[in-house]
Parts: C-alpha cells; sequence; structure tokens
C-alpha cells in the first residue's frame, strides 16, 4: 500500500503538479489571500478545495481564528477536524515550508497503516494478509490523498480502534477512536456502535472484556473540542451544513446517479465529463457490490475467536449504510464526493474479511475502481 500511495503521489506530482506539492492543498483565491499566505503556497482561482483548510489548520493547530496566515475557514465545520492537522504540523516540525509536504506524507504514511492494520485484521480471520487490501483499497482514499483530506486518518483510527478493542486493549481503543473522531465527525459512528453495544450487554448483564473508555473517552473529548470551536468560531461545527448534506434516504443518490449516466451520453466529444462520469459510476458500483454483499453476508460475521464483537460491527455497518443513502445530491456531485462513504467501505470490508466466503467478485470491482481512480487523479486537478 505504502508503494501504491507514493506512485500514485509521485504521477500525480509530476502531471498535474509541475513538482509543485502545493498544487494538492488545491487552495483558491476566494479563501486565500496570495499577499498574505505562505508564499511557496500556489492558490488557483475559484473557491479552492477542502484541503485548504485543513493546510491552514497545520500550520497552526493552536490558531483557531477564522481569518488568519491569509486563508479565511469557511465554516466551523472546519475545526473540528484537527487531528490531520496537528499530525501534520507535528511531521513539519511547526515549520511553514513544509506543511504542504507533510500533509501529503501523513496520507502516504497512512493509508500504508491501513493496509498493515488491513493484513492484520485479515489474518485475525485466517485469510492472507494481503486481503488487507481490500479494507485500504477505496477509490476515494485517493481523491483524499491527492488533495489533502481527512478520510484516511480518520479510517485509520476507526480500524485501529476495533482491532484494539478485539484484543481487550480498552484504553488504546479508546484513543484510537478518540484520533478518529477529531479527524472526521462521521467516525462517532463507530463510537455509537460500540456504546450500543455495551449498553446491549449490560442491560443483559452480559459482562463484557473492555469497559466504557472505548467509546466514552472519544466523546467526551469531542464534546469538550466542540466547545472550544464555539468558543473560537462562534458555531456548533457539527450543526454547520447539516441541512445541505443530509436528505431522506435515496433522494441525493439516485438523483446523482441519473445524472451520471446522462453525463455520458451528453458529453460524447468533452473528454473531461464524461471521464468524471464514468468514474463516479464505477466508484458507485465498486461500494455498491461491497456493501450490497456485506449486507447478504451480515449474519455470519464472526470475531476473530468466535461471535464476540459481532454485534457492534453490524450496528456500525448499519449506521454506515443509513448515513450513505441520506446523503444529498449537494455531497455526491463528482467522484470526489465518495470519500464521504469511507465509513461504509470501512465498515463493509470489516464485515466481509470477518466471513468465510470468498472475495474476488468485491476484490475485482475495487480495483478496476481504484485504477481508474489513480489514472484520473493524473488528469484532474
Amino acid at each position: 500500500m505504502l508503494i501504491l500511495a507514493v506512485a500514485v503521489t509521485g504521477a500525480r506530482l509530476l502531471a498535474v503538479g509541475h513538482g509543485d506539492i502545493s498544487r494538492f492543498v488545491v487552495a483558491g483565491r476566494a479563501q486565500v489571500d496570495p499577499s498574505a499566505a505562505p508564499p511557496d503556497l500556489h492558490v488557483f482561482p475559484g473557491g479552492g478545495y477542502d484541503g485548504q483548510f485543513a493546510y491552514r489548520l497545520a500550520l497552526a493547530p493552536y490558531d483557531l481564528r477564522v481569518d488568519a496566515h491569509g486563508i479565511v475557514i469557511d465554516s466551523p465545520l472546519r475545526l473540528q477536524r484537527i487531528a490531520y492537522p496537528t499530525l501534520s504540523w507535528l511531521v513539519a516540525a511547526g515549520r511553514s515550508q513544509w506543511v504542504a509536504a507533510a500533509l501529503v506524507a501523513v496520507n502516504i504514511l497512512a493509508l500504508a497503516a491501513l493496509g498493515l492494520l488491513g493484513g492484520i485484521l485479515a489474518r485475525d480471520h485466517g485469510r492472507r494478509p494481503l486481503w488487507g487490501l481490500l479494507l485500504a483499497g477505496f477509490p476515494g482514499f485517493l481523491f483524499s490523498l491527492s488533495r489533502d483530506l481527512t478520510e484516511i486518518v480518520a479510517a485509520v483510527g476507526v480500524v485501529a480502534g476495533l482491532l484494539a478493542w478485539r484484543r481487550h486493549r480498552p484504553t488504546v481503543a479508546g484513543m484510537a477512536f478518540t484520533v478518529a473522531v477529531l479527524a472526521r465527525e462521521t467516525a462517532l459512528l463507530a463510537v455509537v456502535a460500540m456504546a450500543v453495544g455495551h449498553l446491549a450487554a449490560w442491560r443483559r448483564g452480559v459482562s463484557r472484556p473492555c469497559g466504557a473508555r472505548v467509546w466514552a473517552l472519544p466523546i467526551i473529548t469531542f464534546g469538550l473540542w466542540q466547545l472550544v470551536c464555539v468558543w473560537k468560531a462562534h458555531g456548533v461545527p457539527m450543526l454547520a451544513g447539516t441541512g445541505d448534506n443530509i436528505v431522506a434516504p435515496l433522494t441525493g443518490l439516485f438523483p446523482s446517479a441519473v445524472a451520471w449516466f446522462g453525463d455520458v451520453t451528453r458529453h460524447p466529444g468533452a473528454m473531461l465529463p464524461t471521464l468524471l462520469a464514468i468514474l463516479a459510476l464505477l466508484q458507485l458500483a465498486a461500494l455498491g457490490v461491497t456493501a450490497g454483499l456485506a449486507v447478504a453476508r451480515l449474519h455470519t460475521t464472526t470475531g476473530p475467536t468466535g461471535p464476540t464483537g459481532t454485534f457492534e460491527v453490524r450496528v456500525g455497518f448499519v449506521l454506515a449504510l443509513l448515513l450513505a443513502i441520506s446523503l444529498s445530491g449537494f455531497v455526491l456531485r463528482t467522484p470526489a464526493s465518495f470519500r464521504q462513504l469511507v465509513d461504509l467501505h470501512v465498515f463493509a470490508a470489516v464485515v466481509l474479511l470477518g466471513t468465510d466466503g470468498r472475495l474476488r467478485i468485491p476484490a475485482a470491482v475495487l480495483a478496476a475502481a481504484w485504477v481508474g481512480t489513480a489514472l484520473a487523479m493524473t488528469v484532474v486537478v
């Protein structure tokens, strides 16, 4: 996974980055003042992309002002995703000229870590460790890698938390889940699943080897950080943008899929719209196969030493599925939007790795979507 991540990064850096690693930030003039921002940051015309806010926080994660370092943060939502910028700031040793490279390096290392954790998970279930690529090979991670986004770090936290929890190490699990929720708020789905499983066992009078630390630590930390963000940004991050992002189930996904089908035939002479539409359909198919097969095999999921812990995984998968089908068309606009479905993929992969069935079909479809996405990232800025 490390080799693949480095290869994609190098290809993108040469093809569309022109050797400038700061282009991965995709900073836009609408949010960035080139005269006040670090001089080595490339600023594109227009609004830029989400990575510019991770870059801004990585310059100084202790500075939560909305307007600082030449970059204006557009929503309190950006402030709550502090884990990835903080890790990048540490890797950059606090030096602004190293931040752009550190953001990319952290995501490369996180992808490698996710491959390692996936291999451990596969081995625990009696599979070859190479099947861990099923977990790490989510096509959406390539957009996160190519645009300095938070999903990979969040996924590492979730999977590390699950593995530590299964090994009866509640403090380590709680710390891993804490990193996950501070990287991306949707990781709370995993934490809620842990809490539901713990409380359900308590009601049945069943003793759980892992205590409440697994879910209480990340929830308390996340709540405290929300208060800090409210104090600094005068807004509740969790409520920012919710109305635009969440709709009734399937009312956003179906129109988006229809639009992608239309784009394939509507622009026969336009390479980019057709490419993006095909890529979106390919990623949708890959996620659909993975999630659909996970639904079909959900009842056969077992833990590494029996059925212990499968309830929490099932709850997490169902919550992630409900969130995925409730995303709005505003969110699901481009292939890059599929990174938003990272939680569904992670739980679906965990479910599949925990079954006895073959995985060749989802692996083949995921591989095709991964290769298509990798190629697309060498031509799409």
